[in-house]
């Protein structure tokens, strides 16, 4: 009977080749468009989930409080970690993670090659046992095991090494410290919060491991829980420690616990430090709104089909009351009409999978992203396409098949029978509603645009135009950056050079003022040191004092 069905639904499709084309249209663009959010809403809530640790890994962070002012930080001071596996019996592991010069680029020399990047940190040995970082040469216990050892990337070993085997090698950074390579992992994979090229032993930086602090809370720090062990529970006694080590009138800040698995989604109201894991942040009220656009989208996929389906019920109408007349139980119709629906959504789906992997690259653009056809055709998108399928035919047949196998055949001679029935009143409800969702999405596009144009154009205080920065990380001193001063601004093309110790929107210098006498009213600053030709550079105009 199903077969005679599809056969009876396949002759329909093709003799109104023009309702078919227009439903197999807005259904496939509909498809398209929800499973690409599904395909991106996926890939941001898989980050870290790589981890065979990732339920149990905590990072501390703190929440600084200045003046009744909070703000929510993602280090923490390089004694807390240690401390905490010291003295609570719930915490297998502990690693701090420091981003090189708090997120300065490393400039690498090997020999007479000499490269640059920004993804240089030093972390304790302990980062190779929390997180899943598969050692392609050299071993756990080795690799980060003294000072001056570093491993690589793949990608980076390659980079400075060719098709060389790199172990034992030396490298020079920032032409200050020589390393030793003692390892090679696997690159990071793409959903990963953290991305480091360069992975270096956190006893090389003498001044941040040989004296334990609890002020300067420039480390990232991770703990490893032990099964069972209550992350809440945890949070409270690493801030007893907190206050036992810190007196209260130096205690600016307070901890708290935020687990791996929130870190992409949960941070964007986070400040970073310089911390490794600012490189991707995503937000789950993003997340949230893209669902809801999804399910959005293919509400008018559905009405769409159910208001042509309507329109043309008077001519359908006919064979139902011919089918009836014969014999045919309304559960049948019910029936036929949906395997019609699923034959259309089932096309509909197909052309859906063609058009993703045609406008695909494109995508990827616009969201920087990676997603390849091993993503679109993963077994948990194709389980999530077939569920809005089902979804989508439930929704479109249920109207058409309900009210269409509905017909009695004695209306059909009736002359007066269009005026009887409802299909009029709820065509009409339906394109008012899919009208509506369409202005609803329109005009959020053009706010979204508006927005994001307000942000573009936002007077910054400064001008960054015709402006090129220049890292002086790499110079052996302060001689060399004179030099390179004085050479630049001979060229005709340069009207003007300035030093600074970073430059906008790249953070700064975190200190904390206070007006005398009001030693307890403190307030958080960054701070900048720059030399006075900043202000003809930026284009910056002073609304008090002089350079």
């Amino acid at each position: 009977m199903i077969s005679q069905y599809f056969k009876l639904s396949w002759r329909n499709l093709l003799k109104n080749r023009q309702f078919s084309a227009l439903n197999i249209l807005g259904l496939s663009s509909g498809l398209a468009i929800a499973l690409l959010l599904i395909l991106y809403i996926r890939d941001e809530k898989s980050y870290d989930q790589y981890h065979e640790n990732a339920d149990r890994i905590q990072r501390i962070c703190l929440t600084l409080n200045y003046d009744g002012e909070e703000k929510k930080v993602t280090t923490a001071p390089n004694a807390v970690g240690p401390t905490v596996l010291e003295n609570l019996s719930g915490v297998d592991e502990q690693v701090r993670i420091l981003n090189h010069n708090f997120g300065d680029i490393a400039f690498i020399n090997s020999g007479e090659k000499q490269i640059s990047t920004p993804h240089l940190v030093w972390a304790d040995p302990s980062i190779l046992n929390v997180f899943d970082i598969p050692l392609i040469r050299g071993t756990k216990k080795e690799a980060l095991s003294a000072p001056g050892k570093v491993i690589l990337s793949e990608k980076m070993a390659k980079t400075i090494f060719g098709d060389e085997d790199p172990m034992g090698k030396k490298i020079k950074i920032d032409q200050v410290l020589d390393v030793e390579i003692s390892g090679v992992y696997r690159d990071f994979p793409e959903n990963s919060s953290m991305n480091p090229e360069i992975i270096g032993s956190f006893n090389s930086m003498e001044w941040a491991s040989k004296e334990l602090v609890w002020s300067n809370a420039s480390f990232e720090t991770y703990l490893l829980l032990k099964e069972g062990t209550d992350p809440l529970e945890l949070e409270q006694q690493i801030q007893s420690l907190v206050e036992r080590n810190v007196a209260e009138e130096n205690r600016y800040y307070s901890v708290w616990l935020q687990s791996l698995n929130d870190l992409h989604l949960h941070s964007t109201e986070m400040q970073f430090s310089g911390a490794v894991v600012a490189l991707k942040v995503g937000d789950a009220r993003q997340i949230n709104l893209l669902l809801i656009l999804a399910l959005i989208i293919l509400g008018i996929a559905a009405t769409n089909y159910m208001n042509l389906s309507t329109a043309r019920s008077l001519a359908q109408s006919k064979e139902v009351g011919i089918n009836k007349a014969i014999g045919a139980h309304r559960s049948h119709l019910i029936t036929r009409f949906y395997v019609e629906t699923f034959l259309l959504v089932t096309i509909s789906m197909i052309i859906a999978c063609l058009l993703i992997l045609a406008i695909l690259p494109f995508f990827n653009k616009i969201v920087d992203k990676h997603l390849s056809i091993h993503d679109v055709f993963n077994p948990a998108i194709l389980a999530s396409a077939a569920l809005v399928g089902a979804m989508l035919t439930l929704l479109s047949g249920f109207y058409p098949a309900l009210y269409l196998s509905g017909f009695q055949p004695k209306f059909l001679l009736n002359t007066s029978f269009r005026k009887q029935t409802s299909a009029g009143t709820f065509r009409k409800a339906l394109v008012i509603t899919q009208f509506s969702a369409s202005v609803i999405l329109i005009v959020g596009t053009i706010v979204c645009y508006k927005q994001v144009q307000y942000i573009q154009d936002k007077n910054l205080g400064f001008n960054p135009e015709q402006v090129i920065a220049i890292s002086t990380a790499a110079a052996e001193d302060i001689g060399q950056i004179e030099s390179l001063r004085e050479g630049i601004i001979t060229l005709a093309s340069v009207q003007e050079v300035a030093r600074a110790q970073t430059y906008p929107g790249k953070g700064g210098s975190g200190r904390s003022i206070h007006k005398p006498g009001y030693e307890d009213k403190v307030i958080a600053i960054t701070t900048n040191q720059v030399t006075p030709e900043i202000t003809e550079v930026l284009d910056m105009h002073l609304i008090s004092g002089q350079t």
